[in-house]
């Protein structure tokens, strides 16, 4: 499947794709409006079908087609009803995603507390950051990256104020409007809210939440308390998949995520879904065949 599509100089990740773009890349595809449906007939319908797909609801090609249609259509007008900006890298981002993809299995975004993506939306306004803004559908007439904080909704009307989505608050600093950063929580109290750093091993969590990859539980000493815990190696005791460093707790005791053909407990390794009829890890269909891209 190859496209003649121009190629831009704006390194964009979308909501309609999760892409990262690192020095080095290549840019992503610019794609054209008008040429929008055609080009995800070609990327994601024809390849449900070279792809082999064979899972529930799968579109027939025709139904595909139709689908991407009123899907494009709409965009369209979500974008000519609030006099927004198109922005062809952000269609053509998803475009690149699921070539580079293939067939191969559907990669979970990464959490977005962890790591915030940017969003890149096909259509956009120009407002910046502490602007009034109104939604229009999927969009705002904020620009590019932003996103449009809801204050108040008047029928089919919503208004805000255009805000930076990864804007985050320090240890100390107020979280009544943004979230805080990785290691902390947003903890309230009667005067407002503030980030406190998150608790490391050994220290109590009150809260059920605790730093980096480490877990609340019953302390083993003082079952009355609960205290962050780092995950258990393999054979170690565990109450749950997340209390290992395998995430994997199939009977009390951490092991290795079971593959092909192995008994499993809801999780499998990567490329293998955990089949609950059989409860045995079966290979996975391609990603493309349960993503809609659009």
């Amino acid at each position: 499947m190859t496209r003649g599509f121009s190629v831009g100089v704006a390194c964009l990740v979308g909501a309609l794709a999760a892409m990262s773009c690192d020095e080095g890349e290549a840019p992503p595809t610019v794609l054209p409006i008008d040429d929008a449906v055609d080009a995800f007939v070609e990327a994601w319908c024809e390849r449900l079908v070279e792809c082999d797909c064979d899972v529930d609801f799968v579109p027939s090609p025709s139904d595909c087609r139709a689908q991407v249609e009123a899907q494009i259509g709409g965009l369209q007008q979500i974008g000519n009803d609030g006099d927004l900006l198109y922005d062809g890298a952000c269609l053509g981002a998803a475009l690149d995603e699921l070539d580079d993809r293939g067939c191969g299995p559907h990669v979970a975004d990464g959490d977005d507390d962890d790591e915030c993506r940017v969003p890149c939306n096909a259509y956009h306004g120009t407002r910046t950051i502490g602007r009034s803004c109104e939604e229009f559908g999927s969009f705002s007439d904020c620009a590019q990256g932003l996103r449009c904080d809801i204050d108040e909704c008047n029928g089919d009307t919503c208004t805000g104020t255009c805000k930076d989505p990864c804007a985050r608050a320090d240890v100390g600093e107020s979280c009544d409007e943004v979230q805080c950063v990785a290691e902390a929580s947003c903890e309230w109290q009667e005067t407002g809210s503030f980030c406190r750093r998150l608790p490391k091993v050994g220290d109590e969590c009150p809260q059920g939440a605790c730093a980096d990859d480490l877990f609340c539980a019953n302390d083993p000493v003082d079952p009355t308390l609960r205290t962050c815990r780092a995950p258990a190696a393999l054979g170690e005791a565990c109450m749950g998949h997340p209390q290992c460093k395998s995430g994997y707790c199939p009977a009390g005791f951490c092991a290795e995520l079971p593959g092909a053909g192995d008994e499993c407990f809801g999780v499998c390794r990567t490329g293998f879904d955990c089949d609950f009829e059989t409860s045995t890890c079966v290979e996975a269909p391609p990603g493309v065949c349960r993503d809609n891209p659009l």
